[in-house]
């Protein structure tokens, strides 16, 4: 992902932190606030990391730290009240804004948990001249039918061409693939077409089953962006309407949150968000069936047009990291 991380850039998510929940505290000097510490750690390994810049951004004149071979970073909390921004930037990773409010008679301690991307990419298709799946998770496609043609960027043989009646690409049923009863997941497609869809739905991502509807599929249903996720609960829908085709490529993600939101992101920026938690998301939506790229061998399925940089994350990407995405290899 990201090019194997050469291109990607520092990332910045607003997140508010109250020190209520913090692992312990001590007594201090009545009426300072002490030296208090964070320990910085990465999410997916719960190591700590090392060369974290942690900077205090509401003070005059500045300070920042860099967090040590524990992860940990200190604060004097005397040399500048009991209010602080922090910002932690670190190489790849998620930033994050922090805003705490501390008692002036205690030492903090607070663990926080940084996020890169990379570790809950699934599964990724970058469609150049093959169907493999370069997360390296295994995941490769088979294909049927499908062609080759030029990316957004001009080059040859690098991105998905499909006749919108049989072309598609299959991908064997994995547990990767599947999202359980409570795993976040988003979608990212790049996608080109000329003109509307004439059939009713054109997926540009499919893995489910019928009679009841369980899985996912995500994609076109005539001029419209749709989701329809089914589970063990119910079944839960969200199509809104895209722009017309315009021969050009675009950038449309897909990100659920199975206790918050459901949005779709369109060239980098938020483009509709349906708010609210679904009881039925909170229900199992595991199919035993292949994942399925442009449609399903049925004309009534098949989307019509040009697919690439298929990427599918197991956990609910932040607006920072879609951003990133858009711009990726510098578009």
């Amino acid at each position: 992902m990201f090019d194997n991380l050469k291109s990607l850039r520092l990332l910045t998510l607003s997140l508010i932190v109250l020190l209520a929940s913090c692992k312990s505290s001590t007594p201090s000097d009545s009426g300072k606030t002490p030296v208090s510490t964070f320990t910085i750690l990465d999410k997916y390994t719960g190591k700590p990391l090392q060369g974290v810049m942690v900077t205090l951004a509401n003070v005059s004149p500045g300070w920042s730290k860099v967090t040590d071979v524990n992860g940990d970073a200190k604060y004097d909390g005397n040399a500048f009240g009991n209010y602080f921004v922090f910002t932690l930037y670190y190489p790849h990773y998620i930033s994050q804004k922090l805003t705490l409010d501390i008692f002036s008679d205690k030492t903090f301690y607070d663990t926080i948990f940084m996020v890169n991307p990379n570790d809950f990419l699934e599964a990724a298709y970058r469609f150049s001249g093959s169907m493999t799946d370069s997360s390296g998770r295994g995941h490769d496609g088979i294909n049927h039918g499908s062609s080759f043609t030029a990316d957004r960027f001009g080059n040859a043989s690098s991105a998905l061409q499909l006749n919108g009646t049989t072309n598609y690409v299959s991908i064997p049923d994995a547990s990767g693939l599947n999202f359980g009863k409570t795993t976040d997941f988003s979608m990212s497609v790049w996608y080109n077409q000329s003109s509307s869809q004439s059939n009713p739905f054109g997926y540009y991502l499919n893995k489910s089953t019928s009679a009841p509807f369980t899985g996912y599929s995500y994609g076109l249903e005539a001029t419209q962006v749709g989701t329809h996720l089914g589970t063990t609960f119910g079944e839960v829908s969200h199509p809104y309407p895209l722009p017309s085709p315009d021969s050009r490529w675009h950038h449309i993600v897909l990100v659920v949150s199975r206790l918050g939101n459901i949005q779709y992101y369109f060239d980098g920026v938020l483009y509709k968000e349906f708010p609210g938690s679904d009881h039925n998301l909170q229900g199992n939506m595991d199919a035993s069936s292949d994942l399925l790229i442009g449609g399903t061998g049925s004309a009534s399925s098949a989307f019509r047009g040009k697919l690439d940089d298929i990427q599918i994350f197991r956990t609910a990407l932040s607006d920072s990291v879609v951003f990133q995405l858009y711009h990726e290899k510098g578009w």
